[in-house]
């Protein structure tokens, strides 16, 4: 399946390799929200997707998002690619405005920040062999003449692990695995400091997804890349991550580093979570207590006052249904969204 990967450094066409601590990414009270409906005297409905959310990414390091489906974390990595503009609050990438930007400068930037599908199936256009998919975005950005993209392209397939031989194939001759190698591969065509991955591994057997996140830890450990990593698989995610944020309802409940969500998770929903990952070790199975949600996840259309997890918080005071607990440091260092992770119990109730 694989060759023998080459190291490439990030100078030929794209911004040049990142320097290690560089801020790439900085995410402000992010809110994104979209309207439905309005047709045949149909009332205008507003789902609030994503709801304040803050964040930054360095370079050579990986900011997980996460939560169950439909928390919002997807729309975070369209409008940070400018694929949807913000409703409100900012996202700068390299220090400019990403929402102010022209359909020229948005194109402009793509060359430096690159986005990963989730399908390896639906990503790449069947009709076209995989050396063409890979030359593509050359051609776009104008960069080099026939020849130079032919080698960048054999370059790429060695980069990611693949023959360069297989340049002349098609899609469908690929495994699942090897086609996400392809979707990886083009978009390090145009060298960007940043990668954003979307579930990029969801949809693969589980060996092969150990070999695309080793992959990425790879190519991150020699292009200096930032990555905001998209997913719900908590076992991946743990791998991967340097810092991590849990979603819920559009909003960042908890976030830290991963070592420590893992270890001393503070908010309900996290705990939760976490208490659902299956357990690999038989001697250690049973010895958790799975945290079991009731209660009804609210609307996004119609998203409660307080805060978003009290209809299904095992631990809900009548402060949480009213007041909509800011994210601050609790007591393992991580950010938490919750009145009781600093007191035990609601600060009204303390006082």
């Amino acid at each position: 399946m694989s060759g023998v990967p080459v190291k490439v450094t990030a100078t030929a066409y794209g911004a040049g390799k990142p320097v290690p601590g560089e801020r790439l990414l900085t995410v402000t009270d992010l809110v994104r929200h979209f309207e439905v409906g309005g047709r045949f005297l149909r009332r205008t409905t507003v789902v609030h997707a994503v709801n304040g959310v803050t964040f930054h990414v360095d370079a050579g390091e990986t900011f997980s998002l996460v939560g169950e489906s439909g928390c919002g974390k997807s729309t975070v990595g369209r409008t940070v690619m400018g694929f949807h503009p913000p409703t409100s609050g900012t996202v700068d990438f390299e220090g400019r405005d990403v929402g102010a930007m022209s359909r020229r400068e948005l194109r402009a930037m793509r060359r430096r920040i690159q986005y990963v599908f989730q399908d390896p199936y639906a990503s790449l256009p069947a009709r076209l062999p995989v050396g063409q998919i890979l030359s593509e975005p050359l051609e776009i950005h104008k960069i080099g003449d026939a020849a130079s993209r032919r080698a960048r392209v054999r370059e790429l397939l060695e980069l990611v692990g693949l023959r360069k031989e297989l340049a002349s194939r098609y899609p469908h001759e690929f495994s699942g695995g090897q086609r996400q190698r392809i979707g990886i591969a083009r978009a390090l065509a145009l060298e960007p400091r940043m990668l954003v991955l979307d579930e990029p591994v969801s949809a693969l057997d589980v060996s092969v997804q150990a070999q695309v996140v080793n992959l990425l830890d790879r190519l991150q450990a020699e292009l200096g890349l930032g990555y905001v990593f998209i997913a719900h698989d908590l076992d991946v995610v743990r791998h991967i991550s340097d810092r991590i944020a849990v979603m819920y309802l559009g909003t960042i409940v908890e976030a830290g580093p991963a070592t420590t969500i893992f270890t001393a998770p503070q908010h309900p929903y996290t705990q939760a979570l976490l208490s659902a990952v299956p357990v690999k070790d038989p001697r250690q199975r049973g010895r958790g207590q799975r945290r079991l949600l009731s209660g009804d996840l609210p609307s996004p259309t119609a998203i409660p006052p307080g805060c978003p997890f009290a209809t299904r918080c095992p631990k809900v005071h009548d402060l949480c249904r009213t007041e909509l607990p800011p994210l601050l440091p609790s007591e393992s260092g991580a950010l938490s969204a919750c009145h009781l992770t600093r007191t035990g119990k609601p600060a009204a109730a303390a006082s």
